[in-house]
C-alpha cells in the first residue's frame, strides 16, 4: 500500500499547513516574488523562516497527537513560474526557465 493509500485509508486525523506564503510575508517579514516561497531556501534566514512555520504545525500536531502533512516551498519552481517571474532559462540552469537549486539550497535542512 502506498503512502497515499494509507493516508486516505487511516481512520486517523490528520492535519495540515496552510497559507505558507501568507504567513511568511505577514508574519516573518518574506519577500517572495509572485509567491515563490523556494527562494526563501537560497538564504539562511529563509531557511529559519520554514523551519519555524513548519515546527508551529509540527507542534500543534504533536499535540493532538495527529499524523501531519505538510506541502513545501517548491510548488512554484517550475517553468511556467519560472518565466512569470522573470528568470531566463540562461539564469536558472534549465532548458525549461525552471530554477534550479544554488549551492545554499542544499544546505538549507528547512526541517532538520
Amino acid at each position: 500500500m502506498g503512502i497515499l493509500d494509507r493516508l486516505f485509508s487511516s481512520p486517523d486525523p490528520f492535519i495540515s499547513d496552510g497559507g505558507m506564503e501568507t504567513d511568511l510575508i505577514f508574519h516573518e517579514g518574506a519577500e517572495m516574488p509572485l509567491f515563490a516561497s523556494f527562494v526563501l531556501l537560497d538564504s539562511p534566514e529563509g531557511c529559519e523562516m520554514l523551519r519555524r512555520y513548519a515546527v508551529s504545525y509540527f507542534d500543534v500536531a504533536q499535540v493532538a497527537r495527529w499524523g501531519f502533512v505538510m506541502g513545501t516551498p517548491t510548488w512554484r519552481a517550475n517553468g511556467g513560474w519560472g518565466r512569470s517571474s522573470g528568470w531566463t532559462t540562461q539564469e536558472s540552469g534549465t532548458s525549461t526557465g525552471a530554477p534550479s537549486p544554488s549551492p545554499a539550497t542544499a544546505e538549507c535542512p528547512f526541517l532538520a
